[in-house]
């Protein structure tokens, strides 16, 4: 197969989106608009990949690097219009022979199917100028493609339209696979004769042969959708929510409400799992088999092992729970928290920083933070450890089979022997060797008459 290198036009100020950041730093499912296109585009497998780049370039290259380990990058300086980019490109392209595969950094949509398909066709047809097109629902504001007997002859942007032209449906992708040689010279052609006076990267169609076959690929709108306002952003996080909830019911994950998540591009889901409505699974979230993630729950950068039961309202954050392990409702387990195997971790419970043991329960009102809780431990309504001083942060270690009644404060640092005992309403401020009974006397004092009328 022939070579393919890529010019990604990633120059734009964004202007429409009304927004401090490119467009391309915002994101989609959770992850940046730049990111999602750079991942499709190293599936391809390119031979050479060029950014043009100016507003928020340090960003944007910065970016492109968590992916791409080798690429190159060009200012475009002053933008002229897209012919101006792409000849940009070209300057780091000038020893390739191959086809350059031209596209926006803002189509994060596009498949990689769709890709191979273009690179495919444009070789079984030996074309030197390629594309995609579509048909929008509305297609104002969109270039269309000019068609004589059933031939593509022409690209006219919408401000270079006449009346009769604003009726074409099909319209320009705005992505193009050229043979490198050719597009190296038929660039210089391009003139800016236009009301924008900027130089069309689609006037190439003009200086294409006319006994060379232009191949256009037609493609379902939504994978060419550009990212240019608000209203698309909305558009794109339906467009990718669909697509991510498409893919994990095939695989056998249940949605009681599919249009009622939120799920992030990285996300995994094990099958037979259930997600209720108003659910949100963010970051690199990895879900078991056979796990429940009830209403209203939130999940970020965690794992949730086989069988887990997350319980309405409850938040996880970069923290693992384990296989048939029940959390919450409205429990919040904070960063670095883990959770042992067959562990219940209940109402309104708050942990950080802490691991749970096998078989530990914590099924009330308590804080546990910076703590490391052996298993089977049982943890009673109300129980606080005291981890800060107002400097620093101390651990609160408790062996296994501990028993620590209501109300019980640990002040840290300090160590709770296996099998110990603490009285409800204790205030643990010294260590308690195994099997002890740890209490603090109190005497209850009753006045007699105290509610009684005079």
């Amino acid at each position: 197969m022939s070579k393919v290198a890529t010019i990604v036009l990633a120059a734009g100020k964004s202007t429409r989106i009304k927004s401090s950041r490119s467009k391309l730093l915002h994101e989609i499912a959770g992850q940046k608009v730049i990111t999602t296109l750079t991942k499709t585009l190293k599936k391809l497998q390119p031979d050479q990949v060029v950014y043009v780049v100016n507003h928020q370039k340090d960003k944007i290259i910065t970016e492109v690097s968590h992916t791409f380990s080798d690429f190159d990058w060009v200012d475009q300086g002053e933008p002229k219009g897209t012919a101006h980019a792409v000849k940009k490109g070209l300057e780091k392209l000038i020893k390739f022979r191959g086809d350059i595969l031209i596209l926006a950094g803002d189509v994060p949509f596009l498949s990689l199917s769709i890709l191979e398909k273009l690179v495919t066709r444009h070789h079984l047809n030996n074309s030197i100028f390629s594309l995609l097109s579509f048909e929008p629902e509305n297609p104002h504001g969109y270039g269309r493609i000019i068609r004589k007997n059933n031939k593509a002859v022409g690209i006219i942007e919408e401000k270079e339209l006449k009346e009769e032209e604003k009726k074409i449906k099909e319209c320009n992708g705005g992505i193009y696979l050229i043979q490198a040689q050719w597009l190296k010279t038929a660039i210089d052609k391009i003139e800016n004769k236009n009301k924008k006076q900027e130089f069309y990267l689609t006037d190439l169609i003009y200086e294409v042969p006319s006994d060379s076959e232009i191949t256009i690929i037609k493609t379902p709108p939504e994978e060419l959708l550009g990212l240019n306002t608000r209203t698309h952003f909305a558009q794109g996080e339906k467009i990718r929510k669909q697509q991510l909830t498409k893919k994990f019911m095939e695989a056998g994950v249940g949605f009681l409400n599919p249009d009622e998540v939120y799920l992030e591009a990285e996300i995994e889901i094990g099958k037979d799992t259930i997600i209720e409505k108003d659910v949100a699974l963010k970051g690199k979230t990895v879900i078991g088999e056979n796990c429940r993630i009830s209403q209203g729950s939130i999940i970020s950068d965690s794992i949730i092992e086989d069988g887990a039961l997350i319980k309405p309202y409850s938040v996880i954050e970069d923290s693992v729970v384990g296989n048939n392990t029940q959390i919450g409702p409205f429990s919040h387990l904070r960063p670095k928290t883990v959770v042992g195997d067959n562990a219940k971790i209940g109402n309104f419970v708050e942990t950080k920083k802490t691991r749970l043991g096998k078989g530990v329960k914590a099924s009330h009102l308590s804080y546990l933070g910076d703590a490391v809780i052996g298993e089977n431990s049982n943890i009673g309504a109300g129980t606080i450890t005291c981890n800060y001083d107002g400097t620093n942060k101390f651990v609160t270690t408790l062996g296994k089979e501990v028993f620590v009644g209501s109300d019980s404060q640990l002040i840290a640092p300090v160590t709770v022997g296996d099998n110990a005992y603490i009285g409800s309403g204790t205030t643990i401020m010294k260590d308690v060797p195994p099997n002890a009974l740890a209490i603090n006397p109190k005497q209850q004092k009753n006045i007699a008459g105290w509610n009684q009328d005079d």
